[in-house]
């Protein structure tokens, strides 16, 4: 089989950010600014603070949606600078370097380009939230 390119998840995929992030902070804060969070989104692995986030934003539009997204994004730096790589993430990045490699993550960008700087893991393209 040959390989054209690699699409890969971000999060506890190749660095672990969402157990350095304090998702329940930015939800207190969102909630007392009135962003209060419905069921929006399939039931995942996440712990139920990132999912209630998730859901505030998948729920929001225009202007809420950023100012939401403005409070998440800043936990979510904080995250990316204490956050871990996976096990084999060296080994793994050496095994694929010359495949053609995106990265799709719920990330905020800029937390995600920090991630992927910190880490050195070079991608050829990065859609995040």
């Amino acid at each position: 089989m040959v390989v054209k390119a690699l699409l890969l998840d971000l999060d506890k995929t190749l660095v672990n950010v969402e157990d350095h992030t304090d998702y329940c902070a930015a939800l207190r804060e969102r909630e007392t600014r009135g962003f209060l969070p419905r069921a929006a989104g399939p039931e995942t692995y996440w712990g139920k603070c990132t999912k209630r986030v998730m859901d505030i934003l998948i729920s929001l539009e225009g202007g809420a949606w950023s100012a939401a997204n403005e409070i998440v994004e800043r936990y979510e730096l904080l995250g990316a600078a204490a956050s871990t790589p996976m096990p084999y993430l060296t080994e793994f990045l050496e095994a694929v370097k010359e495949a053609p490699k995106a990265v799709v993550t719920l990330l905020s960008p800029r937390p995600a380009a920090y991630v992927l700087q910190r880490h050195g893991i070079a991608v050829d393209a990065v859609v995040a939230r």
